[in-house]
């Protein structure tokens, strides 16, 4: 509550480099967003990659009879 209502900003920025560190301290990774991905394949595909930024990798894929 300090760093919102000090009114020099200086101490204002040395307030928020403080919140900074602790949070960084205590939270090692921070999401900023989530993905849910369904994927859904027949039995006879293969090689179906789904990438962590939601692209889907079709280089591999193949179908068997």
């Amino acid at each position: 509550m300090r760093a919102r209502q000090e009114m020099d900003l200086k101490r204002r920025a040395g307030y928020y480099r403080e919140i900074q560190e602790i949070v960084w301290q205590a939270v090692p990774i921070i999401p900023l967003h989530t993905i849910k991905v369904s994927v859904l394949t027949r039995a006879n595909v293969t090689g179906l990659i789904v990438q962590a930024d939601e692209e889907l990798g079709l280089a591999s894929v193949k179908r068997r009879p």
